[in-house]
């Protein structure tokens, strides 16, 4: 069952499924610790989609800390032309390396009927 689900953390959203390793913006944990993310804007299985207004009620993804550390160097430059001023700058954002483990629903999983299986009980009347 292909699970799925968008988070928010850090003002982001996140498109994930269990087993994707997703790079956040910094959460404080330490390396191997278990986290979870209530803030669901959407829960979806194959044939079944719940939206949440603004949070899908009762779902989390769990997700374990994988690393801590940073993004790659962004350079920037600024100058003002004929005033002799010039400034350079790096930044390196600090981020959260997570492994999604789990996505959960309270209640039970939204699970759709395939075709298939409301098709046997009419083919098997019919005969």
């Amino acid at each position: 069952m292909a699970e799925t689900a968008v988070f928010r953390s850090g003002g982001r959203q996140f498109h994930v499924k269990v087993g994707d390793v997703v790079d956040l913006p910094r959460i404080d944990g330490e390396e191997g610790s278990e986290i979870a993310f209530e803030e669901v804007l959407l829960y979806q299985v194959p044939g079944n989609v719940r939206v949440g207004a603004p949070f899908v009620e009762g779902a989390k993804v769990f997700a374990e800390i994988t690393d801590q550390t940073k993004g790659p160097k962004i350079r920037g430059f600024k100058y003002k032309p004929k005033k002799h001023y010039k400034r350079s700058f790096g930044h390196r954002q600090a981020i959260t390396r997570v492994t999604i483990t789990s996505i959960e629903i309270k209640g039970g999983a939204a699970k759709a009927e395939s075709k298939e299986e409301t098709e046997e009980p009419a083919a098997a009347a019919s005969e």
